[in-house]
């Protein structure tokens, strides 16, 4: 199943469809065991080729591994029939390999009509094979042990029900619940009892949609396309970060502990402001002691081990979710983020005990043991450079042998409080970590665009005012008195003086001719000054005939841009904001730009144009954005 979904990525790609998604998870089994092992974690990944928006194939890997210690008393003579009370302990190792088919239940329920459903149920069923290393002690003393994965696999099959959960057009978060039937009673070491041993297998995880786009998702997200952009405002963030704290372990553990110092590095790469990965080292120590002047010496009980000293390397790799970005951007930059932290890991150790007799020992621990990493993080923006970061992880550990008593039923796990710093790497030119991605921050290299808040105080509110009294030259014409300007007064006004005149002598002035001519001369004049408006022209033949003229004014609110391939596109998204009540129009910057910027409003007033800013954010795009044009 896993060759399949490889040889169609090729086919996907080149047919441009979004079929191929890459999955993680944890799984948490409940076992159906005679001797049912301990809460363990399943570690998965697999690759799923979406065939349709309804039908799935899938290849998955797996790993795990099963124990338990019942801690039955020693036998005291020899084993005659081999059953659950024989068993001391077991721990038993798991490579699974499997292949599924999901069908998913969105048009079924209908949900394949609402544009703005975020869940996908879907059914799975499948088959594979689990290859085993098994490990168990005898109440009898005997060990058996296999040294390496054996040769004939143990087959299984699945039926399950899960639900997708939709993130981002490259996210999706998935949990399932699946019920694994197995051709075997081995699981649990018993293998006497000859009772197949089951196991329902709970996982939750996160799915990375490969190549998909919003307007172009996953075909199973196909409903919730959107319309493609010609051209987006391209935002220019760097993804790689590196931590360092220092914190205080607290370890859960029958003996007495003393608190300690615990450390760690990291470095984190960021896939999204919603996901990050990071590789993680922790160092420190666990030590305790506790009275055993009244215990009796018994090197295999906890209340034998006097003190003890450990020293723990955990190595683990860790995937981060944003909590502030799973929705969408916040318009303005926020002070904290927050993350939930899942991961799995391993951990080498060496430890000193000292006994209740006084003899000392120690464990090293160097092949690894089973870590898996729950937790909260808190980040706080300090600059460019730096961010601040807190949190804690609760550590569940697959050992016993960390406070050195190795005979206790309970696991040694701990939790890890700490606090520190995380340097934001490469960070040329003041760019921001994707982390902290905002609807005010634009970079486009050699452009001038600014933050609404950084953008300078300007007071030349009344220039609007004085280009609309420079129109007054209109009065140039020297034909009459400063009444003759006023031709909305009509001529009652204006005639009777002068029709008085021609009864004293001269009937050859007609005077309704001169009253009817100066306003044809008024209007024959007009159109040449209104060419002397020289920005308002430009706006209105642009509106006319289509022509693109520069931004009349110094700030302007853009909504949109388009290549000048798209101006067809850009007139009618214009006439859209028209039809909001915007005053839009289409600019192109002097010179050799190719992007065609679609404005609500141009002007030389800042407060007008912060205030058209925030209604265009609130009605058209919340990545509305103030662009500041330079008419030299």
């Amino acid at each position: 199943m896993l060759l399949v979904c490889l040889l169609t990525a090729k086919i996907s790609i080149s047919q441009q469809a979004k079929r191929l998604s890459a999955d993680l998870s944890l799984g948490i089994p409940v076992t159906m065991f005679s001797i049912n092992s301990e809460p363990v974690g399943i570690y998965q990944g697999g690759l799923r080729y979406s065939i349709s928006p309804s039908i799935s194939i899938s290849g998955r890997l797996s790993y795990n591994s099963f124990y338990a210690k019942p801690n039955n008393p020693p036998a005291t003579g020899p084993l005659s029939e081999f059953g659950t009370k024989d068993i001391v302990s077991y721990k038993n190792e798991f490579v699974g390999i499997s292949g599924n088919l999901q069908y998913n239940l969105t048009k079924v329920l209908g949900l394949d009509k609402k544009p703005k459903n975020k869940f996908i149920p879907y059914l799975s069923f499948g088959a594979g094979l689990l290859y085993n290393k098994l490990s168990q002690v005898n109440t009898d003393g005997n060990r058996y042990k296999m040294s390496e994965y054996g040769s004939k696999p143990f087959r299984n099959y699945q039926v399950g029900l899960g639900a997708r959960y939709f993130i981002t057009s490259s996210i999706d978060a998935f949990a399932s619940s699946e019920f694994t039937y197995l051709e075997t009673y081995w699981m649990d070491g018993a293998y006497a009892d000859k009772k197949n041993d089951n196991y329902i297998n709970t996982s939750i995880g996160i799915s990375y949609k490969i190549g998909a786009i919003n307007y172009n998702n996953l075909i199973d997200w196909k409903h919730k396309n959107e319309p493609k952009q010609d051209e987006v405002t391209p935002k220019d963030y760097i993804k790689w970060s590196a931590d360092a704290n220092l914190g205080l372990p607290i370890l859960f553990n029958p003996i007495g502990y003393s608190p300690t110092m615990m450390g760690g590095l990291g470095i984190r790469y960021s896939l999204s402001r919603m996901l990050s990965f990071q590789l993680a080292y922790n160092y420190g120590k666990f030590n305790g002691s506790q009275d055993v002047s009244s215990a009796i010496v018994n090197n295999s009980a906890p209340e034998s081990v006097k003190e003890f000293s450990n020293s723990l390397n955990q190595i683990s790799l860790r995937m981060l979710v944003n909590l502030r970005r799973i929705n969408s951007e916040p318009l303005e930059l926020n002070k904290w983020n927050y993350y939930a932290v899942i991961g799995i890991g391993t951990l080498l150790y060496n430890n000193d005990i000292t006994m209740a007799d006084k003899t000392k020992s120690n464990i090293d621990y160097y092949k690894g043991t089973q870590n898996v990493v729950l937790g909260l993080q808190a980040r706080k923006y300090i600059n460019k450079n730096f961010d601040f970061l807190t949190g804690f992880d609760f550590n569940y550990n697959g050992t016993k042998w960390l406070d050195g008593a190795g005979d206790k039923a309970s696991l040694n796990h701990h939790i890890y409080a700490s606090a520190g710093i995380s340097y934001k790497i490469a960070n040329k030119n003041k760019r921001e970590l994707i982390d902290w991605s905002n609807g005010n921050y634009i970079r486009i290299k050699g452009a001038k665009e600014m933050e609404v808040e950084k953008i300078p105080l300007t007071e030349n509110k009344p220039k609007e005012t004085a280009k609309v009294e420079e129109i007054k030259p209109i009065e140039k014409p020297k034909l009459e008195e400063p009444k003759i300007v006023e031709p909305k007064k009509e001529e009652p006004k204006v005639e009777q003086p002068k029709v008085e005149e021609p009864k004293v002598e001269e009937p050859k002035v007609v005077i309704p001719e001169t009253i009817i001519e100066e306003p044809k001369a008024q209007i024959k004049e007009e159109p040449k000054m209104v060419k002397e408006k020289p920005n308002v022209t430009k706006a209105l033949i642009a509106e006319k005939s289509e022509e693109i003229a520069p931004p009349p004014y110094k700030y302007n609110v853009i909504v949109a841009c388009y290549g000048l391939s798209h101006a067809k596109s850009a007139f009618i998204f214009r006439d859209k904001m028209r039809a909001k009540g915007f005053e839009a129009n289409v600019y192109r910057d002097a010179g050799k730009s190719r992007i065609l910027k679609v404005a609500t409003i141009s002007t030389d007033d800042k407060a007008t144009a912060t205030q058209i800013l925030r209604k265009a954010k609130k009605d058209i795009d919340p990545l509305s954005w103030i662009h500041l044009y330079n008419k030299q």
